[in-house]
Order: structure tokens, then sequence, then C-alpha cells
């Protein structure tokens, strides 16, 4: 029983001691200095560094500006358009061709960007997975290994653009022929 009491004592003696002593408000230390410095110059590259700035504003900033509009424009389809823009609109109206017509598991060829610079077109698909998760159309371009596999292409004149079905392989060399021709 005395070393229970005993070890309360103590531990009241180390508690009184621990209230006395002042209480380190801040204190220097290397690490901090460098992860300071660190969080500087990232702040420093977001708002100074061209790639950087460009994904800031485009990404971040324009969020917060968009936001106004968006909660106008409660339908998912309409903020969907405002958010992703012209690729968002094009890659809807390719699916809606395929789904109009009845056509199932299509696997559609796609130009080069500079093919379609050339005809006018501002068509920037970003990337195949993008594309696939908007649309559920398998996409191919001119880099892909698997592009006998194509069964329609995505034809761009001055005019307006098109998608066309690939009958046989004579006909898809004539298109990568083309893309080619006008990509270089």
């Amino acid at each position: 029983m005395n070393y229970n009491k005993h070890n309360k004592m103590d531990n009241l003696s180390t508690e009184k001691e621990k209230a006395s002593k002042p209480k380190k408000i801040f204190y220097f230390s290397i690490k901090r200095l460098q992860l300071f410095l660190f969080s500087a110059l990232s702040l420093f590259a977001i708002y100074v560094i061209s790639p950087y700035q460009q994904w800031y504003t485009g990404r971040i900033l324009n969020y917060y500006r968009a936001i106004k509009i968006q909660k106008q424009n409660l339908k998912l389809e309409e903020r969907k358009k405002y958010r992703y823009g012209t690729n968002y609109v094009i890659n809807q109206t390719i699916k809606k061709h395929f789904t109009d017509n009845n056509i199932e598991n299509p696997v559609l060829l796609l130009p080069p960007k500079k093919y379609l610079e050339k005809n006018k077109y501002q068509y920037d698909w970003q990337e195949i997975r993008s594309f696939y998760y908007f649309t559920g159309i398998k996409l191919l371009v001119m880099s892909s290994n698997e592009i006998d596999n194509a069964t329609h292409a995505l034809i761009a004149d001055k005019d307006d653009m098109r998608i066309v079905a690939i009958t046989n392989k004579a006909f898809l060399k004539s298109i990568i022929e083309e893309y080619k021709k006008h990509s270089q």
C-alpha cells in the first residue's frame, strides 16, 4: 500500500515540475527551415514558371471562376459541356454517330493532331483513356500496333469532319497515307 502512495506522490511532483517550466513557443530547426524554403519555392514555381502557371490558372483558378456559372446550370450534361469544352462536345457527337447508326463495338482511328490543324479543326483529344471514358468507344492512333483492327476512321476536310467505315485493308492503307501526307 505504501508503494502506491509513493508512486502517486512521484507522479504529482513530476506534473508540478512540468507545469512550472515555461513552454517553448517556437524553436529553430534546420528541417523546418528546409521545409519552409521548399514550400516557398514551390509556390513561386506555380506563379512564375510558365507550364505550372498554365496548369494553375487552367485547373485551379478556372474551377473557382466557373463554379458560379455551374451552380446556375445544374444539369450534368450542361456542366460537362461548359467544363470540358469543344473536345467533350466532339466526343459526344462521335458517340451519337455510332449509337444512331446502331454500330456496336466500333474501333475508331483518329488522325494525327497536325492533320486536324492543317484542316482548321481544333479537336485536341487528350488521351485514349479520356476519350474512352467519355464515349465508351475504343480509339486507335497512328502509332498503335492494332491499327489493322480499326473499323472506322475520322476524316477531316476543310468543309466538314466525318466518320467513314473502313471496308477493306486497301482503304485503310489509303487513309493512313492521307493522314501521313497532310500531317507533315
